[in-house]
């Protein structure tokens, strides 16, 4: 077998370097989804006031059980049974429902969507971590439209989860499926309806891909020199 010299590693290191996947180079730094967002929060992250008809820019209305006007999720007045929202002007998140107080509604299907931007991160390496408190319940997590396997029925207490795949490039859309049970028990009696959801979220990124091409090109210099130095 032929050893290299090392002029030869040189030059194959730099070779190696420029063909290689940037995913197989260097550490990954792992960076905050700042595109993710809690229920009832502004851009910026803080816990916006509730009532007045305040609207979530971040959730939106996807289906309703009355077949009301869907569009941006309200900011609710938390019933006293619940939860309590978060202080408004604070990190944190807040309840959101079809109307700003907690009138009963319809008992049927609620659907709530929000979208998160991974441009730039490395999609296989994202996570969120979080908590929900639903009135009534939380029957399925879809992330990208692929089932997560989580389900909540309480209003009281935060319920955590995790979400560790299914990720996709660019942007990505993470829906809460809802039931609003009857008031009573008795079918067709309008009760109170809302949810919470507190989210954090990480992904790698790759370094800057300009690095990597320096780095080779200079291994790549480097061997030039010395094989002129060495007349070869």
């Amino acid at each position: 077998m032929r050893v290299l010299n090392p002029i030869m590693k040189c030059c194959v290191l730099g070779i190696v370097m420029l063909g290689m996947p940037l995913s197989a180079l260097g550490a990954h730094t792992s960076l905050p989804i700042t595109t993710l967002y809690s229920t009832g929060v502004d851009a910026g992250g803080l816990v916006i006031a509730p009532g007045g008809g305040a609207t979530d820019p971040n959730w939106a209305i996807l289906e309703r059980a009355d077949g009301g006007t869907l569009g941006p999720a309200v900011v609710q007045l938390n019933n006293p049974a619940w939860l309590p929202n978060d202080t408004a002007g604070t990190a944190g998140s807040s309840w959101i429902s079809i109307n700003d107080d907690d009138v009963p509604v319809a008992d049927g299907t609620y659907r709530y969507q929000t979208t998160f931007d991974l441009t730039g991160l490395v999609e296989s390496t994202a996570a969120i971590t979080g908590t929900t408190s639903p009135d009534d319940l939380v029957t399925g997590v879809f992330l990208n439209g692929v089932s997560q396997g989580i389900t909540a029925n309480d209003f009281v207490l935060a319920l955590a989860f995790a979400i560790n795949s299914d990720f996709i490039a660019g942007v990505n859309t993470l829906e809460f499926v809802m039931f609003n049970r009857d008031g009573g028990g008795t079918p067709g009696v309008p009760s109170p309806h809302g949810l919470r959801v507190e989210l954090s979220g990480t992904a790698d990124v790759i370094p800057e891909p300009s690095s990597f091409v320096l780095s080779s090109l200079a291994l790549l210099g480097l061997c030039a020199v010395r094989r002129r130095r060495h007349g070869k």
